[in-house]
């Protein structure tokens, strides 16, 4: 990485692995070199992507990807647009000696074997937005065509597009935040894969703070997706919806402090298809209290949490309890931490306990111990889980 500032150079190499020909007794390099030329808000990038064997006769094909990619970034006042447009040469089999037809320049070939097996494909992702007084507005559009492919990385997912749109809005002098969110997805753009999945996506949220000991927070988040495969064999629709409502406050009294969270939060999931209907749904209340420091550098918590879910055929319930005990460590003193827990359904209990211990020895190293048991009654028959880890640290010059 040179001059990283304004003016950046940056180039990569090395050699990357081949998931595919892993169990074959093939010895396959994937050479990668990158480079990245950045000034300001402009960028240029390369990366180029190449197999090589061995052997002269195998079983797989030998693949060639040059990628590249130009960025632009721009910074008016409120209003702020970045870009990335890209392109991608995918040869799936560079030991192929026919072509198109055409001669093909030889810096071209330098870059990736062209040949029959060679596809092109781009790739952009656009976003803008403006900021008001009150109000933040942000669109975002990305498209990746099903032919763009980077061998460099191979996690990377192609053949979809996504569009969003962010609104955030201030009231009340800052102290009310409501933002929006809305995305739309969708892949198998040209129709090659088996199946095709689009989703549409809703999220709503807002925080308003009443005093300065006492916060809401509330939030709304619906997910539809619908599942078509090919030929209209099935088409499975799923629908997941959550409410989210949340009351935070916070006391200070003399050197210590008592915050209380209270959460409600209800999820709701459906799906359909031509064959099945299911629709499951949770609701969860939880109230935790924290007092530190509790005693000297030890902080108490005390959380109780509600669980009941229901489907189709039954409804279950769950009610937890939990204790817990931290110190933070001092000088040449190690932290300690304790919790018990104890939980209970229709058909039994569990009851639990955590420890665990933290010492920072300086140069003699440090260690981490950990324990854990567990009682468990089910009907009629009663289980018992432990276990205990310990492990030590210390860096050797």
């Amino acid at each position: 990485d040179i001059f990283p500032g304004p003016l950046r150079i940056f180039y990569v190499t090395g050699n990357a692995r081949v998931p595919e020909i892993d169990t074959l007794d093939i010895k396959i390099n994937r050479r990668v070199n990158g480079l990245l030329l950045k000034l300001g808000g402009f960028g240029i990038e390369f990366l180029k992507t190449e197999d090589h064997a061995s052997k002269d006769s195998l079983p797989v094909s030998l693949k060639g990807n040059f990628v590249s990619a130009l960025s632009f970034r721009l910074n008016i006042a409120k209003f702020h647009f970045n870009a990335r447009l890209g392109g991608s040469l995918h040869t799936y089999d560079i030991g192929l000696t026919t072509t198109f037809g055409q001669e093909i320049p030889d810096f071209v070939n330098k870059l990736v074997k062209i040949n029959s097996s060679t596809h092109a494909d781009y790739a952009y992702d656009l976003e803008a937005g403006y900021r008001l007084n009150l109000l933040g507005i942000k669109v975002r559009r990305q498209y990746i065509g099903p032919g763009y492919i980077s061998l460099g990385l191979p996690s990377f997912k192609n053949d979809r597009e996504e569009n969003s749109l962010n609104l955030n809005l201030t009231l009340l002098k800052n102290r009310l935040s409501i933002n929006s969110n809305l995305t739309n997805r969708r892949d198998n753009l040209v129709h090659t894969q088996d199946g095709t999945t689009s989703v549409l996506q809703q999220n709503y949220m807002a925080s308003l703070l009443l005093t300065r000991k006492i916060q809401i927070v509330g939030g709304y988040l619906n997910t539809s997706q619908n599942k078509q495969l090919s030929g209209d064999t099935m088409n499975l629709n799923t629908k997941t919806s959550s409410l989210y409502l949340g009351l935070n406050y916070s006391h200070k009294f003399g050197f210590k402090t008592l915050r209380m969270n209270a959460v409600y939060n209800r999820t709701s999931l459906s799906g359909t298809s031509q064959f099945y209907s299911n629709r499951t749904s949770v609701n969860t209340g939880s109230l935790t209290f924290t007092i530190s420091p509790f005693f000297r550098k030890a902080s108490l918590s005390i959380g109780v949490n509600n669980l009941i879910r229901m489907d189709s055929t039954e409804s279950s319930g769950q009610t937890r309890i939990k204790i817990g005990f931290t110190t933070k460590s001092g000088d040449k003193l190690p932290s300690f931490n304790f919790s018990a827990n104890w939980s209970s359904t229709g058909n039994g209990y569990v009851v639990g306990a955590e420890t665990g211990l933290s010492w920072q020895m300086g140069m003699l190293g440090s260690i981490n111990a950990r324990s854990f048991f567990q009682n468990i009654k089910k009907k009629d028959t009663v289980s018992h889980q432990w276990r205990v880890t310990v492990t030590y640290n210390r860096k050797f010059k």
